[in-house]
């Protein structure tokens, strides 16, 4: 089955006036049949928020399409502890490593 998937993010009007860029990100990853979509609201008092963003959103998209049907049969914290942990692990990997 092929499956059509568009998005979108917009700077708000704040960002904007501050010369701030827009800190939400979504990243769609298709693999296998599954398609997966994953956004997050970028932490706008954080410097950089835009960078973690977009990293959160490629290491949990990539993590539940790799691995969808391990996740799927998880209870809620474990599979809460997986994602976050993936996701710690790729901010960890960042130059500088610390947002």
């Amino acid at each position: 089955m092929e499956y059509k998937v568009s998005w979108a993010v917009r700077t708000g009007r704040h960002h904007r006036l501050e010369d701030i860029p827009c800190q939400d990100w979504v990243t769609v990853r298709r693999e296998d049949g599954l398609v997966c979509c994953v956004l997050a609201d970028g932490a706008g008092s954080r410097s950089r928020s835009e960078l973690g963003a977009e990293c959160v959103t490629q290491a949990a998209a990539e993590l539940l399409a790799r691995e969808f049907e391990a996740l799927w049969v998880l209870e809620q914290l474990p599979l809460a502890e997986t994602v976050i942990g993936r996701c710690v692990q790729a901010l960890n990997s960042l130059e500088p490593p610390h947002l």
